[in-house]
């Protein structure tokens, strides 16, 4: 898996209620639509296996830690541009991220994936030079596109 963005430390940060976390692990979508297919790429492959997993609901009180962390920082930075740069809330954002990757990574486990290669959820992995030129076959036999 990838690292994950900030959408999802964005939900359970900021929202009023803490949503309800349901982990979901997809597998086989690479063979419906992978990236080392030819004409006409664009179209799906009928046929191909798609499995979908869903693990059990996290328990809401793994993340109040994150959520009042997070009430301080907009207490201190207000709600307003500064709190989007400010490096305690993008600090806060990507440990959140990773947490909740840790919830899909559990999953992953479970289901026999084997152990990902070291920094491969790591937003600095994917800062590094020529990281964004990434193209073909993990060794998971996962297919992987970064340069769009």
């Amino acid at each position: 898996m990838r690292y994950f963005r900030w959408g999802v430390s964005r939900l359970l940060l900021e929202a009023d209620v803490p949503p309800l976390v349901m982990p979901i692990f997809i597998t086989g979508l690479d063979e419906v639509m992978h990236e080392a297919r030819r004409w006409p790429r664009f179209v799906p492959r009928a046929g191909k296996r798609v499995r979908i997993c869903f693990g059990d609901p996290v328990d809401g009180s793994r993340w109040e830690g994150l959520r009042g962390e997070w009430r301080d920082v907009v207490r201190d930075y207000g709600d307003g541009e500064r709190l989007r740069y400010a490096d305690k809330a993008v600090e806060l954002r990507i440990r959140t991220a990773w947490e909740v990757r840790m919830v899909v990574d559990e999953l992953r486990r479970r289901l026999g994936f084997p152990e990902e290669e070291a920094g491969a959820g790591l937003a600095e992995t994917y800062k590094l030079p020529g990281m964004r030129k990434v193209q073909g076959k993990l060794i998971d036999g996962a297919w992987e596109r970064d340069d769009v």
